[in-house]
């Protein structure tokens, strides 16, 4: 039977570092792991939009957050909460937790549903409005 979670890089021995993106923006600084010749994050962290304001904020694995806030570019707050386990297809994406509008109004708590598209990125489908999880 396959294994389904991808874990291996969270097996390796985390330190504190940083990740940028490649026209030399801070991307990411928290706890990493070098895995395979690449490094990701892998702990507590912050990662950044290219202008350098705060996009996430918390406890991450390698394919983004496990727990903690994303934030809209504007800086507001749009989620805090749980996000997806780790598995091969996809980034993790919001699972359960609250949605808030760019004026900090609490739209939705709960459990978020979402559907893939044919290469396993994730589509929220409820809560409503709740836009693209990647710009």
């Amino acid at each position: 039977m396959a294994n389904n979670f991808y874990v291996l890089p969270c097996l390796e021995t985390p330190f504190k570092g940083q990740i940028f993106y490649k026209t030399g923006e801070l991307h990411y600084e928290g706890d990493c792991v070098t895995y395979k010749g690449y490094t990701y994050p892998c702990g507590h962290g912050v990662s950044y939009y290219e202008d350098g304001s705060i996009k996430q904020r918390g406890l991450f694995q390698p394919k983004g957050l496990a727990i903690g806030q994303f934030f809209y570019p504007s800086g507001k707050l749009k989620f805090e909460g749980h996000f997806s386990e780790l598995c091969y297809y996809g980034p993790a994406f919001p699972r359960h937790g609250q949605f808030y509008d760019e004026e900090g109004n609490l739209l939705y708590d709960g459990h978020f549903k979402v559907r893939f598209s044919g290469v396993g990125y994730p589509i929220i489908v409820e809560p409503e409005g709740f836009g693209s999880f990647w710009w």
